[in-house]
């Protein structure tokens, strides 16, 4: 069953946070798509392992995205696993 995407939400299946807003190169407020890049981060890498074929690396890669996502769902603040300067942890 497809369900509809919340466009208020952050682009990551199952955040609960809005998306940032930013200034862009000629001063405009944008809305990234994600509430964090952590989302993102971790979105890209949900998207590269479910396109990879199948070995016990990806497995394991797939196992430890799923513990990161359950880290990302219990977050009480979108930016609580970015360090200072944009670089994740996710």
């Amino acid at each position: 069953m497809i369900t509809q995407r919340d466009p208020t939400g952050c682009l990551r299946p199952g955040c609960r946070f809005s998306p940032q807003p930013y200034m862009n190169d000629r001063d405009e407020l944008e809305m990234f798509a994600y509430c964090s890049t952590s989302c993102k981060e971790f979105t890209e890498a949900a998207v590269a392992v479910a396109d990879a074929p199948f070995s016990f690396a990806v497995e394991r890669q797939a196992e430890w995205l799923f513990g990161v996502s359950q880290l990302l769902d219990a977050r009480e603040h979108p930016g609580d696993f970015e360090a200072p300067g944009g670089i994740s942890y996710a």
